[in-house]
């Protein structure tokens, strides 16, 4: 399995979700080449719009303030 990944064996069930505007899908895995190579594994959804360190800096978190 790969680090951050969604199962996707051949005949499992899984769900993807998407970011808060975008649609989630529910996938069935495969039996393929492709599947194989990755692993039997799939993306695992929405990504992040920044970083976490750059999400940690907009914020004080002793005072609550923002750092804008």
């Amino acid at each position: 399995m790969r680090k951050g990944a969604t199962p996707a064996f051949p005949g499992q069930k899984g769900f993807v979700g998407g970011s808060m505007g975008d649609n989630a899908v529910i996938l069935e895995g495969v039996e393929s080449e492709q599947s194989a190579a990755s692993l039997y594994s799939t993306v695992h959804g929405a990504g992040r719009v920044m970083s976490r360190t750059a999400a940690a800096g907009k914020k004080n978190w002793k005072t609550g303030e923002r750092k804008d």
